[in-house]
């Protein structure tokens, strides 16, 4: 039996959603202090703490200044008048400042960066239950305009790595120019841990019962690709492990089979950085693996994952059988342009389905709670936790970069 059709928005309503959505960021006050920002560990992390401070900054007219000390900023965004790469400060001076005025954040953001008072998170026993406060990101209109700002501000190396899966996302049938074909795209973001030490295999992330949940996130691709009635689809895996990627090449409909009229097309990324033997180049904080790394191979490492994060915004579809604060800003991104985004259910006995996101949070979007859940801390330990720094790591981190 076919599926229900899913409408999803076309290329013109994308462009007025995005239009629209960028009049939204205001215009910087030059005699105001700017937001000082940094971090550390993955970019997941990185840009879940950074993300929520630029919003803070916007909304109150001030430009955010990010220094990374080990990757620099402008290597994966290029300056504009709303975020800049803040060069480094040998004499503290200017984060002094920042601080007594409380615009000063390490590895943190700040506490009322949404504008939006606490709201009851409603279990939705799926993997978006992990998303802590990912309404907050989904209901604050600065929070997709300022990553689409960024998507715009993408620096040359970044875009090494996007622009040729962004060409491979948009081809229909077996060549560019098949426009006869009912093209679609999707994209997945699955987390395996590869073999990673430290908080990620503390907390038991690593990803159990693989082959079902593989099997689980394609079989809800086929249905949303039929849903669409495609005759060509473009598949995006992003992965900590490569054979994510060609299990999904493997087990994907193929043109031999029976029955089978669409084509798929699994993406394999033209230009790619050699992954660690174990975990990921960069992972919680005091982790050394990214330590036989030179700075260009450390920039190039953080390029690709940057350009992953945003490719993985710029599908018709997401799906994300495992948590992971890398998915953040791919999810508002895709969330954003009215797309769909779907989930892992947890329950034990529907550990082969996915939910989309639209019917897990109807009723509870737009709905401001004025009583904070018990069972919801927003501000928990486990907010943005897959990547975050240990906690016996954040006072030697507070140490290494008090002077910046």
């Amino acid at each position: 039996m076919k599926n229900e059709s899913i409408k999803i928005t076309n290329e013109q309503e994308v462009l007025d959603l995005e239009l629209r959505a960028l009049r939204i960021i205001n215009p910087i006050n030059d005699t105001l202090h700017p937001v000082f920002i940094d971090g550390c560990c993955g970019i997941g992390h990185r840009l879940a703490n950074v993300l929520p401070t630029l919003v803070y900054a916007n909304r109150n007219r001030r430009i955010g200044k990010v220094f990374w000390p080990d990757v620099p900023w402008g290597s994966l965004f290029n300056d504009t008048d709303y975020v800049q790469a803040n060069p480094h400060d040998p004499t503290g001076q200017n984060w002094k400042i920042a601080k007594k005025l409380g615009v000063s954040f390490k590895n943190t953001y700040p506490t009322d960066w949404h504008g939006i008072h606490y709201r009851k998170h409603t279990q939705t026993h799926t993997i978006l239950d992990q998303y802590r406060g990912i309404e907050y990101f989904l209901d604050n209109e600065h929070m997709f305009a300022i990553l689409l700002s960024m998507r715009e501000s993408l620096s040359p190396l970044v875009l090494s790595y996007l622009t040729p899966i962004r060409e491979e996302l948009k081809r229909k049938g077996k060549s560019v120019i098949d426009d006869d074909a009912h093209h679609v795209s999707v994209c997945a973001h699955v987390r395996e841990g590869n073999g990673e030490k430290g908080d990620w295999e503390r907390k038991n992330r690593t990803m159990t019962d693989k082959e079902v949940i593989l099997f689980g996130t394609l079989t809800k691709m086929k249905e949303f690709v039929e849903s669409q009635n495609a005759t060509s689809v473009s598949i995006y895996i992003a992965s900590d492990n490569v054979e994510i990627r060609t299990w999904f090449r493997n087990h994907s409909p193929q043109p031999h089979e029976v029955g089978n009229e669409i084509h798929w097309n699994v993406i394999q990324p033209k230009k790619v950085m050699a992954k660690p033997q174990s975990g990921v180049w960069f992972g919680e904080h005091g982790s050394g693996t990214n330590s036989v790394l030179n700075q260009t191979m450390k920039n190039e490492a953080m390029a690709e994952a940057t350009a992953e994060i945003f490719a993985l915004g710029e599908c018709d579809a997401l799906f994300l059988p495992t948590y992971s604060s890398f998915s953040y800003a791919a999810i508002v991104l895709t969330a954003g342009r009215k797309k769909r985004v779907y989930f892992k259910n947890r329950r034990t006995d529907k550990a082969y389905e996915m939910e989309e996101i639209n019917s897990l949070l109807p009723k509870y979007r737009n709905q401001i709670q004025h009583d904070q859940d018990d069972e919801y801390d927003e501000y928990s330990d486990d907010y943005y936790d897959d990547e975050d720094v240990d906690d016996e790591y954040q006072g030697e981190y507070d140490e290494d970069y008090d002077n910046q």
